[in-house]
């Protein structure tokens, strides 16, 4: 069977033809890293930086919690102690 001239010409332009989607990806895989530049876009590899930089900070900030945490704690005691050795011997906050 053989098919017309035609149809091997429509079939042609519908296995070569590219959808605006299709046209859409080609131009930005050519064109994404002066788009970047151009545009100041972020890309992955920024976005996972950043995230690995806030992570960082997440954790600085936790060790700052504990510290403030132990040293409310040493300072508690301590205001404790000295209580109670002016308790002990007498002393009052006034100075005598």
């Amino acid at each position: 069977m053989n098919v017309g001239i035609t149809e091997r010409i429509k079939s042609k332009f519908r296995e070569q033809s590219l959808t605006v989607g299709r046209r859409i990806d080609l131009y930005l895989t050519k064109n994404m890293p002066d788009l970047i530049l151009k545009y100041d876009l972020a890309t992955k590899k920024d976005l996972i930086e950043i995230d690995r930089q806030i992570e960082g900070y997440e954790s600085t900030l936790d060790n700052l919690d504990r510290w403030r945490d132990d040293t409310r704690d040493r300072m508690k005691k301590a205001a404790d102690r000295v209580g109670r050795l002016e308790m002990k011997y007498g002393v009052s906050k006034g100075g005598k």
